[in-house]
C-alpha cells in the first residue's frame, strides 16, 4: 500500500511540474508580445487582423462604398407621403397627450371609484354591525344567568 501512495505522489508531482512548465512559457511569451506592444514593435503575426465580415465600431463610418443615392419620388407620391407622416405625427401627439406618468397603471379602477358611493357604504355597514349586535346582545344576559357562580 506505501508503494501505491508513493507511486501516486511522484505522478502527481510529475503533473503539477509539466503544467507549471507550460504556465512558465505561457508568461514568458506573453511578456514578450508586452513588451513589443509598448515599444511599438507590433508584428503581424502577434496581433490578429479582425475579419471583414465585422462591422464597424459604434460612432465610425465604414469603409465601404456608399449606395447609390435613390431617386428622387414623383411629386404625387410626396404628398400621399406627407399626408402619411401628417396624419402619423397627428397620432403621435394624441397619444402624447393622452400618455400619463403612470402610464403603465389601469385606469377602469378609477370609473369604479368614481360611481362608488361611501356614504350608502357606510350605512350598510352600520345596519349590518347593528344586526349582528342585537342578538349577542339578547344571548349575553341570558348565558350570564346560566353561568355557575363561584364562591363569593
Amino acid at each position: 500500500m506505501s508503494m501505491d501512495v508513493q507511486a501516486q505522489i511522484r505522478q502527481n508531482s510529475m503533473e503539477m511540474s509539466e503544467y507549471l512548465a507550460g504556465l512558465n512559457e505561457w508568461t514568458a511569451e506573453v511578456k514578450v508580445k508586452d513588451s513589443n506592444l509598448k515599444k511599438g514593435k507590433i508584428s503581424e503575426k502577434s496581433v490578429p487582423a479582425p475579419p471583414a465580415s465585422l462591422p464597424p465600431v459604434r460612432g465610425r463610418v465604414s469603409n465601404t462604398v456608399p449606395a447609390a443615392a435613390p431617386k428622387p419620388p414623383k411629386p404625387s407620391a410626396q404628398k400621399k407621403i406627407s399626408e402619411k407622416k401628417k396624419k402619423r405625427l397627428e397620432e403621435e401627439e394624441r397619444n402624447k397627450k393622452e400618455a400619463t406618468a403612470a402610464g403603465h397603471t389601469y385606469d377602469y379602477f378609477r370609473d369604479k371609484w368614481d360611481k362608488f358611493d361611501i356614504d350608502a357604504a357606510l350605512q350598510e355597514v352600520d345596519e349590518e354591525s347593528s344586526e349582528d349586535e342585537a342578538p349577542k346582545a339578547k344571548a349575553a344576559p341570558a348565558a350570564q344567568r346560566s353561568a355557575p357562580r363561584g364562591p363569593g
